[in-house]
């Protein structure tokens, strides 16, 4: 069953099933609670409110059917687990990075090459344990983070690009794109210090294209 239907926080519903959504985040909206979360209201609340048996579903009771995230200010495509044979099965291909995870973004700046890729470490910043840096490999809990790029245009200073994702860390993509200079417009945390923000001043990063597999079918959708 297909549904395209406007919700609450301008929450969207892309796709439906029995045991999984696909739903387009609006930028703005903290996908679950936490010590440093101080939203009043979470993706996570309104699947309990509209979904209550997912409260079962996952590993504790902060994230009930939450496989992934994507950050607050980021928005796009995420699937959510309806009952927990769903989670596990899309756990396991996100482990094993069988998912299929494109973004696109507006940067600043032009770019060499039409094509790269970033493949480094990263680790939390050792003085804002918010952020997330660019490390050695040797460095303490260093994660390998590898994001390939593709630019479609650039015009007046920005460049507007493709990313897919073969790992998913926490602010890879904002992260990496600050580390050789081409910050996200209007990133807050990783942009230049004296960055213009432009029209309503939101994160210029959105998860466009997301695959999987399940229910024996190959799923992929695109906004």
């Amino acid at each position: 069953m297909k549904i395209r239907q406007k919700m609450s926080l301008a929450l969207e519903v892309i796709y439906q099933t029995k045991n999984f959504l696909v739903i387009n985040k609006p930028a703005g909206l903290t996908v679950h609670g936490g010590p440093a979360v101080k939203s009043k209201l979470t993706l996570v609340d309104w699947l309990v409110k509209n979904f209550p048996e997912i409260k079962s579903v996952g590993e504790d009771g902060i994230r009930p059917g939450i496989v992934h995230r994507l950050d607050k200010d980021t928005s796009g495509l995420m699937v959510v687990a309806l009952n927990q044979a769903a989670f596990l099965k899309l756990k396991q291909q996100f482990q094993a990075r069988k998912i299929l995870k494109i973004y696109q973004a507006e940067v600043w700046g032009s770019f060499k090459n039409k094509a790269g890729v970033l493949k480094n470490y990263l680790a939390r910043h050792p003085k804002n344990r918010l952020k997330r840096i660019v490390v050695k490999h040797n460095y303490p809990n260093a994660c390998e983070a590898e994001t390939h790029y593709r630019v479609l245009s650039s015009l007046d200073a920005r460049s507007r690009i493709r990313l897919s994702l073969k790992t998913g860390r926490t602010h890879q993509i904002r992260c990496q794109l600050a580390d050789i200079k081409h910050p996200v417009v209007n990133d807050k945390r990783y942009g230049f210090r004296r960055q213009k923000f432009l029209g309503d001043g939101q994160l210029r990063l959105t998860a466009k294209v997301l695959g999987f597999s399940l229910d024996n079918k190959i799923y992929r959708f695109e906004i």
